[in-house]
């Protein structure tokens, strides 16, 4: 027997998590860790622009994009990748989709180099070509979404530096959000667990950003 169940009640759901508990070794879960149409336009519209855009060249190269045709001046790809890490995270936090999720796209290199060497270029998994095609057809605006995190996530990313429930709470009320210091400290520490910021002082609220790294 095979039974999906979509967007349940509250109720519902507990009842049915206590019954899955309750006949754990007679029951085998499948997890739903597939990229959908949906999925993917969520991704993209949480993503620094540079990490979407690496995504974006992928489709539009059917799959594979050049890392040259990305870099500024024979720059390095430094924040482009690390991002998409920290949004997958972020949507097993936020419900967006469930603990599991694959890398939608990963970096390649020359494998005639040996040791350290720059992204030859960046390759969409495999399968995954049409759910992002989709995805791209329909995300208008490539970027942040809506929520507090995700525009805390933005701001932290563009602008760095120290931050403190102060500061957060300064930064949100400019992007139209009311939040309380308790609420900025509980900000601040996910994104701490989600590496994009690291704590500076001991016992205190106190964060710098980390530069994200790339090639």
């Amino acid at each position: 027997m095979r039974i999906i169940i979509e967007d349940p009640d509250q109720g519902f759901q507990d009842k049915l998590l206590a019954l899955i508990a309750e006949h754990r070794n007679s029951l085998t879960l499948l997890t739903d860790t597939e990229w959908t149409p949906e999925r993917a336009a969520t991704l993209l519209r949480n993503l620094p622009d540079k990490a979407a855009r690496v995504i974006i060249a992928a489709v539009e190269g059917g799959g594979y994009v050049a890392a040259e045709s990305l870099r500024k001046d024979g720059g390095s790809m430094r924040g482009h990748t690390g991002p998409i890490t920290h949004a997958l995270n972020r949507g097993v936090r936020e419900g967006w989709w469930p603990e599991g999720m694959p890398a939608p796209i990963k970096a390649s290199y020359n494998p005639d180099v040996a040791g350290p060497q720059r992204a030859a270029g960046f390759q969409l998994t495999e399968g995954l070509l049409p759910a992002f095609q989709a995805a791209v057809s329909q995300v208008e605006n490539v970027g942040f979404g809506s929520t507090q995190m995700s525009k805390l996530t933005k701001v932290v990313s563009d602008e760095g530096g120290d931050w403190d429930p102060a500061r957060v709470v300064d930064a949100l009320g400019a992007a139209g959000f009311t939040v309380t210091t308790k609420r900025s400290r509980e900000l601040l520490r996910r994104l701490a667990d989600e590496g994009l910021l690291v704590k500076t002082v001991v016992h205190q609220a106190s964060y710098r950003a980390v530069q994200t790294e790339g090639r």
